[in-house]
Parts: C-alpha cells; structure tokens; sequence
C-alpha cells in the first residue's frame, strides 16, 4: 500500500481562483477535491478498468499516487479534455518545418563521460 504522505504540486497562489480545463475553482485543493472525485467515480467503471495498461491495486493507492487532471496512476480519463481545451486541430495546410539538429556529438575515450564509469554495459 501507497504512504499516504502526498505533495500537491502547486504552481502560483494556492489561496486564490485557479483555472483547469476551461473550469475556475476558488482554490487549488477545491480544483483537487473535484477532480479527486471524478477519478474517484471512474475508476468504479468496470470498463475503465479493463484498459490496457491498468495497474494492479486499490482505488485509494491509485488516488494517492494521483494529482488528476494532470497526472492519473491509470490511463488518464481527463486527457481528451486536456486536448480540447488546450489542443488545436490539425491543419495540413500548415506549414511545418525544422531544421535537422546539426551539432558534433563524437567523443573519444578520455571524454569525461566515457571515463565516468569504469564498467561500460
């Protein structure tokens, strides 16, 4: 079983509104009770649970081991919505082009981190 020491990873106030997913929460840990919750609700479906890549344990270990919408211990039921609020369809008419990486990466013996280890696998 999962400890039940977990960090919630916070980026700005955790006092004031936080915005996730198109939706506004007056703080960080109501954004987290609601989609606690709703990883809490899907993880109940028989269905989810049969996806490929399912882990095997207990709902409270995969909740703890969870910071959702960003990060689930399963296939992630939010990512469809994190694609659509923050994707945009593809458009073949768009130009893409990169310039291929061109830099020298030979390194000989007494390069230092060829000689870091002294036993090479």
């Amino acid at each position: 079983m999962a400890k039940t020491t977990q960090k919630t990873f916070v980026t700005g106030d955790q006092h004031g509104p936080v915005e996730c997913l198109g939706m506004t929460f007056p703080n960080e840990q109501a954004r987290r009770e609601y989609f606690m919750g709703k990883l809490r609700e899907k993880l109940k479906d028989p269905a989810f649970r049969k996806l490929e890549g399912f882990p095997v344990g207990t709902d409270e270990d995969i909740l703890i081991m969870s910071e959702p919408p960003f990060y689930t211990a399963c296939p992630n039921p939010f990512l469809s919505d994190f694609i659509h609020d923050y994707g945009k369809p593809y458009d073949p008419s768009a130009k893409y082009q990169r310039k291929p990486l061109a830099v020298d990466s030979s390194e000989g013996k007494t390069d230092p981190i060829y000689t870091a280890h002294s036993y090479h696998t």
